[in-house]
């Protein structure tokens, strides 16, 4: 495991910061206390050092390395990188649009077709009017695929709310809107946080505004 430090990020939310060698050795002892002795092989040390690299080829049975040798040479001579990743950009933008183009049909598949069987008869015609069908069953096969929407793709917590206790403050105030940081608690050390715009209306009273 290497101890190394990460960039510092100060933030109304918090603070992101190294912690100190000691805390972090205390945290690699502590690992003892949760596995069975001999589970692994196990060093601390610093980032991209020597005793590092050596640490992992002894783990891997490797020995140690040759010295450093001549890199490799790059001899394209009518390479460019920017055109390359146009090209992958593009060839991502084709796959996301062909994603929305085959999600209607992928999404009738799961869930239409077989809450509404008859619904997988399309046929083009100009009649001006079809048969309807009646809402109750689908509703109720329906249900299954709202649970499973509600879990499995959104997600939901099941524990019980605090008091949302709403705090505010003025953050922003231009002479269109005027902008409050709002902050809501969820649960103990959990909260929601935002920013609340609301649009400056104004009314012509007495030759003046307000």
């Amino acid at each position: 495991m290497a101890f190394s430090s990460v960039p510092r990020i100060t933030t109304p939310k918090g603070d992101l910061a190294t912690p100190p060698f000691e805390s972090v050795r205390k945290e690699f002892e502590r690992i003892n206390s949760l596995v069975k002795p001999g589970f692994q092989v196990r060093h601390l040390v610093g980032p991209g050092s020597a005793e590092a690299l050596k640490r992992y080829l002894d783990v891997l049975g490797a020995g140690a390395l040759a010295g450093p040798a001549e890199g490799p040479l790059d001899k394209r001579a009518a390479f460019d990188p920017a055109l390359r990743q146009g090209r992958q950009v593009k060839e991502l933008e084709t796959h996301v649009q062909n994603l929305v183009r085959e999600s209607e049909h992928v999404r009738n598949r799961f869930l239409l077709y077989k809450a509404e069987p008859k619904f997988t008869v399309e046929r083009w015609s100009t009649e001006l009017g079809h048969p309807t069908v009646r809402a109750e069953p689908f509703l109720e096969a329906a249900k299954w695929y709202r649970e499973y929407f509600s879990k499995e793709v959104m997600g939901r917590f099941e524990e019980p709310l605090r008091p949302p206790n709403p705090r505010t403050r003025k953050v922003y105030d231009t002479e269109k809107w005027t902008g409050y940081e709002v902050v809501l608690d969820v649960w103990p050390e959990v909260f929601a946080w935002g920013v609340l715009l609301v649009r400056r209306t104004s009314t012509r009273v007495s030759g003046g505004r307000c």
